[in-house]
């Protein structure tokens, strides 16, 4: 019985009290199966966070990744969200607004994806930013729009790695992300931290390294794609 509530058979989707890291697992298992019913406009649908009174960093980010997947792909047929004070507060919060908005209510992104940009606020924010190849940001616009902002934060040197980090992030979705359309890359932190959550529609990790390791779970895939050497590059 508990398996068919967690199951896209089932109309109504009910998610937690609190949405973060410790429990993301237990989200992408209720939102697994939208990528078995593509083109299936699934009529009836209903998603309630209604009761979700706290949603982190990650777990907006995969929401609003989840919202615009299934819409690409018509998954459903005007489905129904529900969405809590404190979701819809973190949202806005993190400039998803509008997107996840036009998401829900069946429009284009376009524009909204568009018009992202990087922003400060009392604790360090780079607002979502729309990578695209069709919009190449040179290092004279990195320089221009992103370095002052981490120098006025954070030292000096700390500013430098890590304004030369999200370069190269930048450079290697430009490279390699097949379809770059809808990727963000999206960071928030204070002086003592920083968290950067990137999406593109590129094969995945585990896909790009399938060949090299056959016979590896995909969960060892993952712990091998973190360690030092491994690449899924013939040269």
């Amino acid at each position: 019985k508990n398996s068919k509530k967690n199951s896209m058979d089932n109309s109504f989707i009910l998610f937690d009290k609190k949405i973060s890291i410790s429990n993301i697992k237990t989200f992408i298992r209720k939102i697994n199966n939208v990528f078995s019913i593509q083109y299936l406009q699934k009529n009836g649908m209903k998603f309630s966070l209604w009761k979700t009174k706290e949603i982190d960093f990650l777990s907006i980010v995969l929401l609003y990744k989840f919202l615009e997947y299934s819409v690409v792909n018509k998954c459903f047929y005007k489905p129904t969200i529900y969405l809590s004070d404190e979701v819809k507060k973190t949202i806005k919060f993190y400039k998803f607004h509008n997107i996840v908005t036009a998401l829900i209510e069946g429009n284009d992104i376009k524009d909204e994806f568009n018009s992202l940009k990087i922003e400060i606020k009392d604790d360090f924010i780079i607002a979502p930013i729309a990578l695209s190849q069709k919009k190449i940001i040179t290092n004279e616009q990195w320089n221009k729009n992103l370095l002052p902002n981490i120098m006025q934060y954070y030292h000096d040197d700390i500013a430098l790695m890590i304004f030369q980090f999200f370069i190269e992030l930048y450079s290697n979705f430009t490279s390699h992300a097949n379809d770059e359309t809808r990727s963000i890359m999206v960071a928030h932190g204070t002086k003592n931290w920083i968290e950067i959550v990137c999406i593109d529609n590129g094969i995945g990790i585990v896909n790009s390294l399938r060949d090299i390791f056959p016979r590896m779970s995909p969960n060892k895939v993952l712990e091998k794609a973190m360690c030092k050497y491994t690449t899924s590059k013939s040269e």
